[in-house]
């Protein structure tokens, strides 16, 4: 079964819209969020 844990709509929004804006690297984004950035 998977690990992932379901993120709500809003926050999967939030993530990618500071990732287009510039405002935090994948890398960093993805640790400060617990997601995989594959």
């Amino acid at each position: 079964m998977s690990k992932r844990s379901p993120k709500s709509v809003e926050e999967k929004l939030e993530i990618v819209c500071l990732f287009l804006n510039q405002e935090q690297s994948l890398t960093q984004l993805s640790k400060q969020y617990q997601v995989d950035h594959q």
